[in-house]
């Protein structure tokens, strides 16, 4: 039976959350090299905004670097596309790492960071706290992270969800790019099959937005740019407190047109 070629498209959104002076989210669409980027710095650490901004700038700089001498490697020894894209998450830590030191006392900046890398048959998904990638296949809508919060480690160790949540660093990040010395990047690879919606946002959309909501409306449009104007205006129906930020990719066929 006759397949038509897949292509993919992507469109990106971020605002301001309703109690911050600065948004300290940064997003990336680089559809030239198939790299979907969202970072969110993280609130009370200094220059967030700058950290976030540098790591979704050193992720294509290092996948470009890695272009350059690719065809070199590849002969010598194949290196796998997810250990690429380990390796520019761990570059960008790398970047943040080395800043100035901040004055004394103060905390070094950091922020979380998820990237998708996709092609016409995979995604590869590689993130760093909980900033999120989620999948959309008919009507179903999978989370393909774990939240790196100090909540999820409590239950990890067998903690009820209730006493987990008493817990009072339970919101607290345990893993963020350049605030600790080494890193740990999870990473997983998908199937993709035509048709697939993958969504990268940062928590301020699902603190704000309920899971069933976000599938609704991921389901109900067809327009990418008209899908992630939507999230953003519910996010901020619901009174966001915190910056939103949203990357959709879509795969769909080369000849199908969008609609409404």
């Amino acid at each position: 039976m006759f397949s038509p070629p897949i292509t993919l498209e992507a469109a990106g959104r971020s605002a301001r959350g309703c109690t911050r002076e600065i948004n300290q989210d940064s997003f990336m669409v680089r559809s030239d090299l198939s790299i979907y980027i969202v970072a969110d710095g993280m609130g009370g650490h200094a220059d967030g905004e700058v950290a976030s901004a540098l790591a979704v700038e050193a992720i294509p700089r290092f996948f470009e670097q890695r272009g350059a001498t690719a065809r070199s490697d590849a002969q010598a020894h194949p290196v796998d596309p997810m250990e690429i894209l380990v390796g520019s998450v761990r570059y960008a830590h790398a970047r943040l790492r080395a800043q100035p030191e901040p004055p004394l006392g103060a905390r070094r900046m950091g922020t979380t960071i998820a990237v998708a890398r996709a092609d016409p048959a995979s995604l590869d998904v590689a993130h760093v706290g909980d900033s999120r990638v989620y999948r959309m296949r008919g009507p179903r809508l999978d989370l393909l992270t774990r939240d790196h919060t100090r909540m999820n480690e409590y239950l990890s160790m067998g903690a009820s969800p209730e006493a987990a949540a008493r817990m009072r660093d339970a919101a607290s990040l345990s893993r963020a790019l350049g605030t600790q010395e080494r890193i740990d990047v999870d990473a997983r690879r998908e199937d993709a099959q035509f048709g697939d919606l993958v969504l990268l946002c940062t928590d301020g959309l699902t603190n704000a937005v309920p899971e069933e909501q976000i599938a609704r409306v991921l389901a109900g449009r067809s327009d990418l740019d008209a899908t992630a104007d939507a999230l953003m205006g519910i996010a901020s129906a619901r009174g966001a407190t915190d910056d939103v930020t949203c990357v959709l990719v879509r795969w769909r066929a080369s000849s199908e047109e969008q609609g409404p």
